[in-house]
């Protein structure tokens, strides 16, 4: 299990105004063999002018132990995303989005 609160505050030096955000983080995982996990993660950013809430599950294989892990997952935004966020979600103006990643990871 994990969970976080994160937050951000700036003074708005050169830009003309402060402002406050904040978010949190909760996740569970659990082993079911020794190559697969599964786990369910909910986070929620309060920005400045807009909420994103995130609803993500998901499953990774172990390939190596933790020296090569394959993962995927499926994010829902029920509320949608205020703006494009680099993180593979897109500006849906209100509506609730559908997000599936894969990712592949080695370390050296």
């Amino acid at each position: 299990m994990y969970f976080a609160l994160l937050g951000l505050s700036s003074d708005g030096a050169g830009s003309g105004g402060s402002n406050t955000d904040w978010g949190a983080l909760g996740q569970v995982a659990q082993m079911v063999s020794d190559k697969w996990e599964v786990f369910g993660r909910v986070g929620y950013i309060n920005g400045e002018s807009d909420d994103l809430w995130e609803l993500t599950t998901g499953v990774n294989y172990y390939l190596f132990d933790h020296n090569a892990k394959l993962t995927m997952d499926l994010v829902y935004l029920p509320n949608g995303s205020p703006a494009d966020s680099g993180l593979g979600y897109v500006d849906s103006a209100g509506e609730d989005q559908f997000v599936v990643r894969v990712q592949f990871q080695l370390a050296l």
